[in-house]
């Protein structure tokens, strides 16, 4: 009888404070996660050393740093890739910007080939979830908005990249949320952590 592989998940807290739910998001998946037995790497943004800005481009290479490295073998680590940020301004927070920028380079995270329409992800059976919340109710940023932080990141960043299965779990009006809407929010992606999901 074959061994179960047990699915290995790469958790990232995108938040820029320790104190945030943002981060009390990341840890509540964690926990669950953990405690339900899958393999969890987990890394902070706000803890990572590296400079956030691509100064030129992708015409001249930009020596990676060593927090860079190892969150790009994270990645290539990974079954399934955890998502954990604010929206600001309808984008990410200014360095988990810069880290998508820096690590998600081409030859790495994807390529062109000659002739091909769109480029080759390197992250192809790989799944992901982002965990979000913003300060903006759900309904107006999927009406009036386009949904353009969740386009964004589904179709221009993991979905670039090759990531196939990519879900959400949105909270809304953030900053008013009581002490047990934050609780609940917390289950909520405790459980998620224990579906491994």
């Amino acid at each position: 009888m074959r061994k179960k592989v047990q699915k290995k998940i790469f958790v990232l807290d995108g938040g820029s404070d320790e104190g945030s739910l943002i981060a009390a998001l990341a840890e509540s998946y964690k926990k669950g996660a953990t405690e339900k037995g899958f393999e969890v790497v987990f890394s902070k943004v706000r803890d990572l050393s590296f400079d956030p800005i691509l100064h030129k481009g992708y015409k001249e290479i930009q020596e990676l740093e060593k927090d860079l490295v190892e969150q790009q073998k994270n990645l290539q680590w990974c079954d399934h890739f955890v998502l954990v940020t604010s929206v600001w301004w309808m984008s990410f927070p200014a360095k988990l910007k810069g880290f998508f920028d820096r690590a998600l380079l081409p030859g790495f995270a994807f390529k062109y080939e000659e002739g091909a329409l769109l480029p080759k992800g390197h992250m192809k059976g790989k799944s992901a979830r982002v965990i979000y919340t913003q300060g903006a109710p759900l309904w107006m940023t999927g009406s009036f908005l386009l949904d353009g932080f969740y386009r964004n990141v589904k179709h221009g960043v993991l979905g670039f990249c090759g990531f196939g299965l990519i879900k959400r779990t949105a909270f809304g009006k953030a900053d008013k949320a009581d002490e047990e809407t934050r609780e609940n929010w917390k289950r909520k992606v405790y459980e998620l952590g224990r579906k491994g999901e």
